[in-house]
């Protein structure tokens, strides 16, 4: 029976290179530098002691609109784009092979749950497998100030109780916490009224 720590070694890499975001609208940049930098450490673990900075990976990209939309006066991103950013931020890595996956959860049915599960509990067995949330902040951290759409990738995953470790980039003193498998969903199901579609998260499988 797999527990919430099958995937040790992979959850201390992204523990490691867990960065905080450098502003209110950076979170998907700080999302992708730490799953790039957990996908570098896959075939050379040395590099977790030079990790990949938000500003350099924003240079190496070079994607004028995500400049902007991280930036002073930005709108962040949404998850559609989410999903062009992290394809290119790995080919701009020198990653080549890989699958990504955009969900969005339009309502929490027996379907998503088993997909989401599905997904999560490859996640937690493999290192070559990512998964970046997209959710309404407030739901996860029990903030109700907090009513923003806001990126974060998921580093374990416990089936039997704990749910989804949420590595959140928000610099105001979050820390690494779990939520259950319901509250994970309720926060992706939610509307991005941006553009009008529901939240939810993308998925990664690179090609060892």
């Amino acid at each position: 029976m797999m527990g919430p720590f099958q995937n040790q070694r992979r959850m201390n890499r992204l523990l490691q290179v867990g960065v905080l975001q450098e502003n209110e609208h950076s979170c998907s940049v700080a999302s992708i530098a730490m799953l790039v930098n957990a996908a570098r450490s896959l075939g050379n673990p040395s590099s977790i002691d030079d990790p990949i900075s938000q500003r350099q990976l924003l240079d190496a990209v070079d994607n004028s609109n995500w400049k902007a939309a991280v930036g002073p006066g930005g709108d962040g991103v949404e998850l559609d784009d989410m999903a062009g950013l992290v394809r290119q931020s790995l080919w701009a890595c020198g990653f080549s092979r890989f699958e990504i996956e955009v969900v969005h959860v339009d309502r929490i049915t027996a379907a998503i749950r088993t997909k989401a599960r599905r997904e999560m509990i490859e996640t937690a067995h493999s290192p070559a497998r990512f998964i970046i949330a997209n959710f309404l902040q407030g739901v996860y951290t029990g903030d109700a100030g907090a009513t923003v759409g806001h990126y974060a990738p998921v580093c374990a995953f416990d089936p039997l109780g704990r749910g989804a470790l949420i590595l959140d980039p928000d610099p105001r003193g979050y820390r690494p916490y779990w939520v259950n498998a319901d509250r994970f969903l309720e926060g992706l199901a939610t509307r991005d009224d941006s553009c009008g579609l529901s939240r939810g998260y993308v998925s990664v499988r690179l090609e060892q």
